[in-house]
């Protein structure tokens, strides 16, 4: 009866938004992100769920989750901040809640045992809700499965992190982090300098803007203004190029900008560009070009006039809410696309584009805490890549958009059950992608220049071509959140990936269990 009047007292205080006193960014992570979007999909009409991180009042949420305990030791435990303390006037604040991931497990595939284990902090401090700091910092021992060694082989990079501390064999050491220091001005502006990633789209993927690459600097500014929210992104990349065989790093920039604007209560539509540079050019330095950086214009005129080799895409996406707690959403990006060609030669190479459509359903069926979602991606080949990868849609190795690259079709469903702390999550996914057979590109690898595709694709490129790939994934966890404050849950979990082509067979078969602090999503589905 406690439980049900909290939950009530939580909800109403919701909607009268009167709880709300800092708002602090959701971590990109799917499980903790999927705490709060019933809330913004469905309570705050005026969320504009396509650009992630998220910044939200959390506190009464993760109130409604509490459990009530005598013992102070268990209530900071199970309930509370690590550390918090605030000023007598209130202006300043400051939270800090521990990082711990330890977990063991056994890949039945490669016969060796997986293990990880992590510590580190994260840190939150306010200044009159004004100026904002969202930091964490962990370092991490783990045991890697034989597919990500085999892409560390090749780059010598960790996937999704960039740059490792140490390599043992099989055993990896690294540091995870983010920050970012957040200014609120005059209600309608927020400026935003950091090191992190960042998220666009409402799907599992993103066809424009994914967490998926390695951790980055970048500048931010965030209008809101009536129903539309505007974001401008500065970010500074990495990549080394394709004929650089000592895989040198050098420094490339991306300038993004995405437009959302609700029309109604139910639709939601949203514009997206992008520009990708090197930072040294044919003369000596580069360096970030300022006829970027203006935020209110479109970068394609801008790249003609420059005469340019610089690579620029668009893209659109959309959410429409068809029920009362059902939403469906799509993107479609295009990446030198040509009308005539599509018209007179849709098989033309240089048609490239990609293209999603998905939904999401909240308490399915009006089955309380049950979650539904599928969706699927489609993208023709050499789409993100460019003349050489300081110019390509990537960093340090990995796509910033979708982890498969181009070339491929997927489909994902996930179903997920939550009640009070626990929660059951199946995701199965699906893919069909073509990869490179021999030194010429197919158009898959992002990370090969379109100048080295295979002359028999000039005029019939078709999706899925080179070697045939099927791949599975399917992964099975259940949870129990030891404290909403941390982030931290006790879990356990099975995981098969399984990729087939005419050459044989990869197969990753991986039981596990431990403690888990859902800051970083682990990538392992692809």
């Amino acid at each position: 009866m406690q439980n049900k009047q909290l939950i009530i007292f939580a909800i109403f205080t919701i909607l009268l938004n009167a709880s709300c006193t800092t708002e602090k960014k959701i971590a990109l992570n799917n499980e903790t992100a999927y705490r709060y979007e019933n809330y913004i999909y469905n309570i705050n009409e005026k969320s504009h769920t396509a650009i992630k991180p998220y910044s939200l009042c959390t506190d009464t949420i993760d109130a409604a989750l509490n459990k009530s305990y005598d013992n102070l030791t268990l209530n900071k435990f199970f309930n509370n901040d690590l550390y918090f303390k605030i000023s007598k006037d209130s202006a300043f604040g400051n939270t800090v809640n521990p990082y711990i991931d330890q977990i063991g497990g056994y890949d039945f595939a490669s016969k060796k045992a997986l293990n990880h284990s992590a510590i580190g902090l994260t840190l939150f401090s306010n200044y009159s809700n004004s100026i904002t700091f969202n930091g964490d910092l962990s370092f991490h021992t783990q045991t890697m499965p034989n597919f990500v060694l085999q892409k560390m082989d090749s780059t010598k990079l960790l996937p999704h992190v960039g740059k490792y501390l140490n390599r043992n064999g099989d055993n990896v050491q690294y540091l995870q982090g983010s920050a970012s220091l957040t200014y609120n001005t005059w209600s309608h502006f927020t400026f935003e300098i950091g090191y992190g990633k960042n998220f666009w789209g409402d799907g599992y993927r993103s066809l424009i803007l994914s967490d998926n690459a390695a951790s980055y600097p970048y500048f931010k500014m965030t209008i809101n203004i009536w129903n539309l929210q505007y974001q401008y992104l500065v970010t500074a990349l990495q990549d080394a190029g394709y004929w650089d065989k000592t895989q040198t790093l050098e420094r490339k920039y991306a300038v993004m900008h995405i437009l959302s604007w609700n029309i109604t209560k139910r639709i939601n539509l949203n514009i997206f560009e992008t520009v990708v540079w090197h930072g040294t050019d044919s003369i000596g330095f580069r360096g970030i070009d300022v006829n970027y950086l203006n935020p209110f214009i479109f970068f394609r005129p801008v790249e003609f006039s420059l005469g340019s080799p610089d690579n620029v895409l668009l893209g659109a996406g959309f959410r429409v809410k068809l029920f009362q707690k059902t939403h469906i959403y799509g993107q479609m990006l295009l990446d030198e696309f040509v009308l005539s060609e599509m018209e007179n030669n849709p098989k033309w190479w240089g048609n490239k584009y990609a293209l999603q459509i998905g939904f999401k359903s909240f308490d399915f069926l009006k089955f309380k805490g049950f979650y539904l979602q599928g969706e699927a991606n489609y993208v023709r080949p050499f789409t993100y890549s460019h003349i050489d990868n300081y110019d390509n849609y990537g960093d340090m190795y990995d796509p910033l958009a979708h982890p498969l690259g181009a070339n491929f079709w997927e489909t994902i469903g996930i179903i997920r059950y939550s009640k009070d702390r626990w929660s059951v999550m199946s995701k199965n996914i699906f893919a069909m992608y073509g990869s490179d057979i021999d030194s010429l590109s197919v158009g898959n690898n992002i990370y090969k220049p379109y100048t080295t595709r295979n002359p028999v694709y000039e005029n019939n490129s078709v999706l899925l071509q080179g070697l045939k790939n099927k791949f599975i994934y399917s992964e099975t966890k259940i949870m129990y959140l030891l404290n909403p404050k941390w982030n931290m849950y006790l879990e356990c979990g099975y995981i098969n990936r399984f990729i087939s082509n005419s050459l044989g067979n990869e197969n990753f078969s991986y039981i596990f269990f431990g403690i888990h602090t859902a800051l970083y999503n682990d990538h392992w589905d692809n």
